[in-house]
């Protein structure tokens, strides 16, 4: 990678699960665009049966409001999929996003979407929220403007898993590239590849879940690997 200097007035990270969220939501600055990427939030409603920490749920009010207000400043908005810590959900638990309180910031913004060609019917009704809310509502994969990329769908975790796909983005800002990689979670190496094709400066993408049960030696051991050939 080259030299690139992070300008958190040019790029800001809003939530991610090291901060106490689920979830890959950022701020991009371009020379004219304003772009918010995945806003999106959750955290394990019930998870082995419990409900959040207190803090956790401290935590998720103020980046619901931080992700609010930077959709407000926003001209483009990304949706790398639609799997519910990415996106604002119409029929939103009290630890997402509710579409209710943002779908009037979708007048005037350019919305960039992952297609959702052979998902489920749960994830096709999500789009066509988002879709109905957006006067400019563009599937984005494949596509290209002067400053933005789109990937064609690469895995979310592995390949072939039953996540399904998501879609990379590469963002020029000023003389360098971003790519925000959402899930791939560096297990598979045929996304890594496609990655390091993009030629970025800096990536920002989230890492294995190294908290769930199913995530064995291996793919952990997997994964370090392919976050090492990403870094050289």
């Amino acid at each position: 990678m080259g030299n690139f200097k992070l300008d958190n007035k040019k790029i800001r990270i809003i939530a991610t699960e090291s901060l106490g969220v689920r979830g890959l939501c950022c701020f991009v600055k371009t020379v004219d665009k304003n772009i918010i990427i995945d806003p999106g939030i959750a955290l394990g409603y019930k998870r082995n049966g419990l409900l959040p920490h207190p803090v956790q749920i401290a935590v998720d009010e103020i980046i619901q409001k931080r992700i609010i207000k930077n959709i407000g400043n926003a001209t483009d908005i990304i949706f790398t999929h639609f799997h519910g810590d990415h996106i604002p959900l119409k029929n939103a638990n009290p630890y997402q996003l509710n579409l209710s309180k943002i779908e009037h910031m979708f007048k005037d913004v350019n919305v960039w979407a992952k297609g959702n060609n052979k998902d489920s019917s749960k994830i096709e009704e999500r789009a066509l929220n988002l879709k109905n809310i957006s006067s400019n509502y563009v599937v984005a994969e494949g596509k290209k403007t002067e400053e933005l990329s789109f990937s064609a769908p690469v895995a979310h975790g592995e390949e072939n898993s039953h996540l399904g796909n998501i879609m990379m983005v590469k963002i020029k800002v000023g003389n360098n590239y971003f790519v925000h990689a959402s899930d791939i979670q560096f297990l598979s190496s045929k996304t890594i590849k496609k990655l390091i094709q993009l030629e970025p400066d800096i990536v920002l993408a989230s890492g294995p879940p190294i908290y769930l049960p199913h995530l064995n030696q291996e793919d952990k051991e997997n994964a370090w690997n392919n976050i090492l050939t990403l870094s050289y």
